[in-house]
Formats: structure tokens, sequence, C-alpha cells
């Protein structure tokens, strides 16, 4: 079980959060700064990888599968009802990036589409803990 944090407890917490917060920031910049060259050489030399044998650290490229996608073209055109019953079950999405490059103020169904287009997705919550700038 995890403890109980009161607002007595919490208020001492926050300038050590906040230096973490600050730390991890720089950490995060200094690592994608120093992974560069890692990358630049991984992508001339295919299939190989770099190891350290007095360490064992390693680096490797790794291909990631990227997300499934539903083929909508070709259900609107075989099954445009099943298409329908998706959206109405709330399962697609539009691609507001291809949208705004590809159809918006170029065809009439763009015109009709953007009646539609101004619901704001779903949110989160974003804890912030930050300094007073004077």
């Amino acid at each position: 079980m995890s403890e109980e944090f009161t607002e007595a407890r919490l208020t001492p917490m926050l300038f050590g959060a906040w230096k973490l917060r600050l730390a991890a920031k720089d950490a995060a910049d200094a690592y994608e700064k120093v992974k560069e060259p890692f990358r630049a050489w991984l992508n001339t030399h295919p299939g190989d990888f770099l190891r350290d044998g007095e360490t064992g650290c390693f680096a490797k490229l790794q291909e990631r599968k990227g997300s499934l996608e539903a083929d909508t073209i070709t259900m609107a055109e075989k099954e445009p009802e099943l298409l329908v019953r998706l959206a109405a079950l709330g399962c697609l999405k539009l691609d507001a990036k291809a949208f705004e490059k590809g159809v918006q103020g170029k065809r009439t169904e763009g015109e009709q589409a953007k009646a539609y287009l101004l619901m704001e997705g779903p949110g989160s919550v974003a804890l912030i803990i930050d300094q007073e700038r004077e």
C-alpha cells in the first residue's frame, strides 16, 4: 500500500522535484545529442552493432513495427455501411494532417467536413513542477 502524502510533507519536496526535473531534461537533451554519431555509424553499417567488451555496453538499431492502419479507402468502396458503423462506434478518426494537406479548401468534401472538425480530442492533465521566475 502506498503511503499517504500530506500537503505539509509534499511542500518541502517541491524544490527537490523541480531540480530532478531539470536534471532529467538536461540528461535527455545530452542523450539526444550523444546518440547521433552512433545512429549515423549504424545507419552506414546495416546489420552491424557496436559493443564495448570491457563494459558490455552495446549499440544497435532495432526495427519496430508501426501501428496497424485500416484501409478505409477500400472499405469505403466495398463496404461503405461498415465504415459508417465503425465511425458511429468511435473506431475511426480523421488524420488531421492529411486532411489539412490534401482536402481542406480544395474539395467540397473538405468544406463539408470542416463543420465536424471543431471537436477537440481527449486531453490529458499534465503535472507541472517549475520554479517561479522573478
